[in-house]
């Protein structure tokens, strides 16, 4: 059995997607790619190596599901970035 070595942000989608699901965010791998505007189908093709997710689909997850996107190309630890207090105006 051959290993695939996946690029840090196909793991890390690969894994958020997984995170999505198990935390009841999403249900289906279906809802996440419609949310990031991915083909499902190629999903396959994601977790053999053969295709990659684009920066584009990086910055839809991000953005959708509020991710650290320097967690997603392995800067940092944190999944979610700190929430930073607002000033309040006075």
């Amino acid at each position: 059995m051959s290993v695939t070595n996946l690029t840090i942000w196909n793991e890390r989608m690969l894994q958020l997607m997984e995170y999505c699901i198990e935390t009841g965010l999403i249900t289906t791998q279906l809802e996440f790619c419609k949310a990031i505007n991915f083909n499902v189908t190629n999903i396959k093709q994601i977790r053999s190596g053969k295709q990659s997710f684009t920066h584009v689909h990086c910055h839809a997850a991000c953005t959708v599901f509020g991710i650290n996107m320097n967690w997603l190309y392995g800067f940092e630890s944190k999944m979610f970035r700190a929430k930073t207090k607002q000033k309040t105006e006075t």
